[in-house]
Protein backbone atom coordinates (compact mmCIF):
# COMPACT_ATOMS: atom_id res chain seq x y z
CA UNK A 1 0.00 0.00 0.00
CA UNK A 2 1.31 3.34 -0.94
CA UNK A 3 0.27 6.03 0.99
CA UNK A 4 1.64 8.68 -0.65
CA UNK A 5 4.39 9.69 -3.23
CA UNK A 6 4.82 13.02 -4.46
CA UNK A 7 6.76 15.22 -6.98
CA UNK A 8 8.13 17.99 -8.52
CA UNK A 9 7.95 18.68 -11.57
CA UNK A 10 10.77 21.71 -11.37
CA UNK A 11 12.77 22.79 -9.13
CA UNK A 12 10.99 25.43 -7.59
CA UNK A 13 7.37 23.61 -8.58
CA UNK A 14 4.88 22.75 -6.33
CA UNK A 15 4.80 18.75 -4.76
CA UNK A 16 2.40 16.64 -7.14
CA UNK A 17 1.18 14.03 -5.61
CA UNK A 18 1.34 10.65 -7.81
CA UNK A 19 -0.34 7.95 -6.32
CA UNK A 20 -2.69 6.67 -8.40
CA UNK A 21 -1.17 7.47 -11.59
CA UNK A 22 0.76 5.67 -14.43
CA UNK A 23 3.35 3.90 -12.67
CA UNK A 24 2.45 4.27 -9.72
CA UNK A 25 -0.54 2.06 -8.38
CA UNK A 26 -1.92 2.32 -4.25
CA UNK A 27 -2.00 -1.31 -4.22
CA UNK A 28 0.37 -4.42 -5.31
CA UNK A 29 0.20 -7.66 -3.46
CA UNK A 30 1.22 -11.27 -3.27
CA UNK A 31 -0.23 -14.13 -2.01
CA UNK A 32 0.89 -17.40 -1.76
CA UNK A 33 -0.77 -20.72 -1.27
CA UNK A 34 1.90 -23.63 -0.58
CA UNK A 35 1.13 -27.72 0.32
CA UNK A 36 3.60 -30.49 1.41
CA UNK A 37 3.01 -34.08 1.52
CA UNK A 38 5.81 -36.39 2.03
CA UNK A 39 8.18 -36.30 -0.81
CA UNK A 40 5.40 -34.16 -2.59
CA UNK A 41 5.03 -29.68 -2.57
CA UNK A 42 2.55 -27.58 -5.31
CA UNK A 43 2.36 -23.77 -4.87
CA UNK A 44 0.04 -21.07 -6.18
CA UNK A 45 0.67 -17.53 -6.59
CA UNK A 46 -1.54 -14.62 -7.30
CA UNK A 47 0.00 -11.40 -7.84
CA UNK A 48 -2.16 -7.93 -8.13
CA UNK A 49 -1.13 -4.53 -9.35
CA UNK A 50 -3.68 -1.81 -8.89
CA UNK A 51 -5.31 -0.11 -11.67
CA UNK A 52 -4.18 3.58 -12.02
CA UNK A 53 -5.26 6.76 -14.00
CA UNK A 54 -4.32 7.65 -16.85
CA UNK A 55 -4.38 10.10 -19.36
CA UNK A 56 -4.62 11.02 -23.39
CA UNK A 57 -0.98 11.22 -24.92
CA UNK A 58 -1.28 14.75 -25.38
CA UNK A 59 -2.05 15.77 -22.01
CA UNK A 60 0.43 17.98 -20.30
CA UNK A 61 0.91 16.09 -16.85
CA UNK A 62 -0.27 12.86 -14.93
CA UNK A 63 -1.44 14.58 -12.14
CA UNK A 64 -4.06 16.79 -14.10
CA UNK A 65 -7.72 16.15 -12.40
CA UNK A 66 -8.56 15.78 -16.30
CA UNK A 67 -6.85 12.46 -16.03
CA UNK A 68 -10.10 10.54 -16.29
CA UNK A 69 -8.80 7.28 -18.27
CA UNK A 70 -7.92 3.88 -16.09
CA UNK A 71 -4.85 1.77 -16.83
CA UNK A 72 -6.52 -1.92 -15.48
CA UNK A 73 -5.26 -4.00 -12.85
CA UNK A 74 -2.96 -6.57 -13.54
CA UNK A 75 -3.28 -10.01 -11.96
CA UNK A 76 -0.88 -13.08 -12.52
CA UNK A 77 -0.93 -17.03 -10.99
CA UNK A 78 2.13 -18.78 -10.79
CA UNK A 79 2.03 -22.34 -9.94
CA UNK A 80 4.38 -25.08 -9.46
CA UNK A 81 4.80 -28.83 -8.62
CA UNK A 82 8.19 -30.21 -6.79
CA UNK A 83 9.10 -33.87 -5.82
CA UNK A 84 11.82 -34.72 -3.66
CA UNK A 85 14.23 -37.46 -5.11
CA UNK A 86 15.43 -39.77 -2.73
CA UNK A 87 19.22 -38.73 -3.79
CA UNK A 88 18.69 -35.21 -1.99
CA UNK A 89 17.42 -33.89 -5.51
CA UNK A 90 14.50 -32.21 -5.88
CA UNK A 91 12.34 -31.49 -9.54
CA UNK A 92 10.56 -28.65 -9.77
CA UNK A 93 8.00 -28.00 -12.52
CA UNK A 94 6.04 -24.70 -13.31
CA UNK A 95 4.29 -22.27 -15.04
CA UNK A 96 4.84 -18.46 -14.42
CA UNK A 97 2.40 -16.25 -16.08
CA UNK A 98 -0.13 -19.17 -16.00
CA UNK A 99 -3.06 -17.87 -17.89
CA UNK A 100 -0.66 -15.72 -20.07
CA UNK A 101 -2.04 -12.42 -19.10
CA UNK A 102 -0.99 -9.43 -21.14
CA UNK A 103 0.10 -6.11 -19.11
CA UNK A 104 -2.14 -3.39 -19.41
CA UNK A 105 -1.74 -0.79 -22.16
CA UNK A 106 -1.53 3.13 -20.90
CA UNK A 107 -2.33 5.95 -23.45
CA UNK A 108 0.05 7.66 -21.70
CA UNK A 109 3.03 6.16 -22.36
CA UNK A 110 1.87 5.08 -26.08
CA UNK A 111 4.29 7.93 -26.96
CA UNK A 112 7.35 7.20 -25.03
CA UNK A 113 7.33 3.50 -25.77
CA UNK A 114 5.54 1.89 -28.85
CA UNK A 115 3.18 -0.62 -26.72
CA UNK A 116 2.13 1.90 -24.72
CA UNK A 117 3.74 -0.89 -21.36
CA UNK A 118 5.34 0.43 -18.50
CA UNK A 119 8.14 -2.08 -18.42
CA UNK A 120 9.73 -0.99 -15.02
CA UNK A 121 6.08 -1.86 -13.48
CA UNK A 122 4.76 -5.04 -15.33
CA UNK A 123 6.34 -8.32 -16.15
CA UNK A 124 5.87 -8.63 -20.21
CA UNK A 125 7.16 -12.30 -20.76
CA UNK A 126 4.11 -13.68 -20.78
CA UNK A 127 3.25 -18.09 -19.99
CA UNK A 128 7.13 -19.21 -19.03
CA UNK A 129 6.66 -22.82 -18.00
CA UNK A 130 10.11 -24.32 -16.52
CA UNK A 131 12.27 -27.01 -14.78
CA UNK A 132 14.53 -27.31 -12.38
CA UNK A 133 16.91 -29.49 -10.76
CA UNK A 134 18.52 -28.93 -6.96
CA UNK A 135 21.05 -31.47 -6.09
CA UNK A 136 22.05 -31.25 -2.07
CA UNK A 137 24.94 -32.68 -1.03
Amino acid sequence: YVNSFKQQDSAQGELIEQVDTVGVPQFRTTLSADWRQDVFSASLVSKYIDSTRDCAPLDVQVGDPGCDENVSSFTTWDGQFGWDAPWGGEIVAGVRNLFDTQPPISNFLRGATDSGVDFTLYDIEGRVPFVRYTQSF
